[in-house]
């Protein structure tokens, strides 16, 4: 099983990848979810394009990002909760656990076909931030950046979401215990008004937003940003197939 050569390896991986995207799409969840969380983002967005305070496009485009970040991870959540639950819920477990592909390889193809997912909505809005940077005349990197960003934040939180997705077959059960953790991630940052200088700068630097995404708003590449949120994927992609492996030893 583990043996198969790379080319053998990488077109499993793609046809797992596709035939998860289309079990994502065929179910009337996934459509639901994505136009309730892009209408969210429309109106938010109006609400920023309609205001009476002047504005510039620079502070519109990073407005742009940060409700793009929450409504992403919302979307990636609530896609995430389904990708393990629903297969042991289900009975379908049996055939991904008899399948050639190794226990990461199936973690890595549900977790591509809920970022690509997740990505493709956010495209959808994306003739609000090309506005703005054709009017307002701001650099294309700015753009650039600030989508990368969002791919990152929607691989960690897609990585978290498929964690707790792989430890239960109840998919509410899966989605408050990640919702707990990225809440507690995203909460980080408040701590530092109650703690000493150094460990404030700790919580902040551990923050899934007030310490990570700045950056990314602003047109900036900051290393140890994306190696904040590479590591936590990196974690908790190996935290599943370490769960997954152990399941298929049962």
């Amino acid at each position: 099983m583990e043996q198969m050569s790379k080319k053998t390896i990488k077109t499993h991986l793609v046809t797992l990848t596709l035939r998860e995207l289309r079990a994502l799409w065929s179910q009337r969840w996934t459509p639901l979810v994505a136009g309730l969380t892009l209408l969210l983002q429309a109106l938010l967005i109006a609400a920023i394009a309609i205001s009476d305070q002047p504005r510039y496009a620079f502070a519109s485009l990073e407005d742009f990002f940060y409700i793009a970040f929450g409504s992403s991870i919302i979307l990636t959540l609530l896609l995430a909760m389904r990708s393990f639950s629903e297969d042991y819920a289900q009975g379908t477990w049996l055939q991904i656990n008899l399948s050639s592909l190794s226990s990461l390889h199936i973690t890595t193809s549900k977790i591509l076909a809920i970022v690509l997912s997740t990505f493709l909505v956010q495209l959808v809005a994306a003739p609000f931030p090309l506005l703005l940077v054709q009017k307002g005349h701001l650099s294309t990197a700015h753009l650039l950046t600030g989508y990368f960003g969002l791919v990152l934040v929607q691989c960690a939180t897609t990585a978290i979401g498929t964690f707790f997705s792989s430890l239960t077959a109840r998919q509410l059960l899966s989605l408050a215990l990640s919702s707990t953790l990225l809440i507690a991630l995203l909460a980080l940052w408040m701590l530092s008004a109650i703690l000493s200088p150094e460990l404030a700068s700790i919580a902040t630097t551990l923050s899934f937003y007030e310490g990570n995404f700045h950056g990314f708003m602003a047109g900036r590449l900051v290393l140890s940003e994306v190696t904040y949120y590479v590591s936590i994927s990196t974690l908790f992609i190996s935290a599943t197939t370490l769960r997954l492996r152990s399941r298929r030893l049962l």
